[in-house]
């Protein structure tokens, strides 16, 4: 039999009385853990009340919001704030030039060809589109007016050697996009342009290729005897963007 002094440190009796100990039949804990609620201490009952009822209600919550197709819900709130996301960490093109003003995009893009699907890898590479003028050197645009004196008319021919996004915009000397009319504008292989004016036509290219684009400007848009760029922005798959300018004069003649 265990025997002890008065002065025993009561550390060392329980860890003798544990030692001493023989475990539980599996029935025996399942059952007291059944049962547990009813022989708590008051003090412990009070301490797990909060735990237990949050559970609860965490679980009749659920039901409820299932039975309402809440949670499908949810998961499409979830989606729009993904693309919210996305949308944070990819900015519309006016972000290429802060000065850019107001921008609509609804310029079109190739057709589907079998073989050319968006972001297909035998079509894209590392690194950003390549742009490039035809031969060693090219000679300033030379803006033509429309019969009726309202628009000039630009034409720029240059190729790229992957898909991407082509953001097309005539800049002044300071930087400011001018306005352009995308009825009547156009691109090689890829038929007309066509929505209201914007400062900047967008296309997706899916065929790489030699591309020349006809651009309408409004001639109010467009000073006599002042310098101007075509500039063609090209954002591809992998987000990294490539420029290629072209530069040209509206005479005082024109």
């Amino acid at each position: 039999m265990l025997s002890f002094r008065r002065d025993t440190d009561v550390k060392e009796l329980e860890r003798a009385l544990r030692a001493r100990r023989s475990e539980p039949r599996d029935e025996f804990v399942a059952a007291v853990v059944g049962r547990s609620g009813r022989h708590l201490s008051q003090g412990r009952r009070f301490r797990a009340f909060p735990v237990a009822l949050a559970a609860a209600l965490t679980v009749a919550l659920l039901a409820a919001v299932a039975a309402v197709g809440g949670i499908d819900y949810a998961g499409h709130a979830a989606k729009r704030v993904a693309a919210s996301l996305k949308h944070a960490v990819n900015p519309k093109p006016d972000a290429f030039k802060k000065n850019a003003g107001p921008v609509r995009f609804d310029a079109g893009g190739d057709e589907y060809k079998p073989g050319f699907g968006w972001g297909d890898p035998n079509h894209t590479h590392t690194g950003p589109p390549g742009l490039s003028k035809p031969g060693s050197f090219t000679p300033p645009l030379v803006p033509k007016k429309t019969t009726n004196g309202k628009a000039y008319i630009l034409s720029a021919t240059f190729t790229i050697d992957e898909q991407a996004d082509l953001f097309m915009s005539v800049e002044g000397p300071d930087g400011t996009a001018r306005l352009l009319t995308q009825n009547g504008s156009s691109i090689s292989g890829g038929g007309t342009i066509s929505g209201r004016q914007t400062k900047h036509l967008r296309y997706r290219v899916l065929v790489p290729r030699t591309i020349t684009v006809t651009i309408r400007v409004p001639a109010s848009q467009l000073a006599k005897n002042g310098g101007y760029t075509l500039v063609v922005r090209a954002r591809g798959q992998n987000g990294e963007v490539s420029i290629l300018t072209f530069p040209f004069t509206v005479s005082g003649s024109g």
